[in-house]
């Protein structure tokens, strides 16, 4: 297994995983953990070992940190607007 992970801050992450399932087989997932959040899981993607290319490898990458990203501002949209303060 190979994890990588890509980390913001203490409490928003996201982890990548690529392992070995049988002799022919890769499985991608990931996880991530945004503030406000909580944590989520990707769908599982397996492919068979000769499938796995650079450009596969990358899109998995690109799909987890766009997911993250998205999901980090989801996050920041939904906080209530902080009161003015008047002085």
């Amino acid at each position: 297994m190979r994890t990588f992970k890509f980390g913001l801050a203490e409490d928003a992450y996201v982890l990548v995983f690529f392992r070995s399932k049988g002799l022919d087989t890769v499985q991608w997932l990931y996880e991530y953990v945004v503030p406000g959040k909580g944590t989520g899981k990707s769908k599982v993607s397996e492919t068979i070992i000769r499938e796995v290319t650079r450009k596969w490898a990358e899109d998995c990458f690109q799909s987890a940190l766009d997911d993250f990203v998205a999901k980090l501002a989801e996050a920041e949209h939904a906080k209530e607007p902080a009161e003015p303060v008047l002085v």
